[in-house]
């Protein structure tokens, strides 16, 4: 079963809604609504219009822009481009572009990334690495 088609029974429980977590980064049991996972958790939640009802995620911290400025690891894009065309065929457009934005981001920091961070073991050029690194996770890099 795909991702989209466990959340899609997963939503169906109002148990599961109650005490689902996906966090690796948060120990108070509930999800730190921040990281990679947690945001694709809420994606797909946000895509089916059930994130309000999820109970261990704040959706108000839920945010588009922030979606689509999201690092995603290279072996989530099939994943990901699922969640893409659901969020099509369920009419949520702006969830799908801000899914598109994140995997072509995520494309050009797969490519870009390891040059930079070559130079991060020179030490003259390591503190102006650094600081390029920094700024293109954050989305800061004009």
């Amino acid at each position: 079963m795909s991702r989209a088609g466990k959340v899609k029974e997963l939503i169906q429980s109002e148990v599961a809604m109650r005490y689902l977590r996906v966090c690796y980064r948060s120990d108070e049991g509930d999800n730190c609504c921040h990281c990679e996972k947690c945001y694709r958790t809420m994606a797909m939640l946000a895509a089916y219009g059930a994130l309000d009802r999820c109970t261990t995620f704040r959706p108000e911290e839920f945010r588009l822009e922030r979606l689509a400025q999201l690092f995603l690891p290279s072996r989530m894009t099939m994943g990901v481009l699922e969640l893409e065309s659901l969020a099509r065929q369920l009419d949520k457009p702006e969830l799908a572009r801000a899914l598109r934005h994140s995997l072509q981001r995520s494309r050009f920091l797969h490519t870009v990334l390891p040059v930079v961070r070559r130079f991060k073991h020179n030490r003259v050029l390591a503190a102006v690495a650094g600081r390029v690194e920094g700024r293109l996770l954050t989305g800061t890099f004009r």
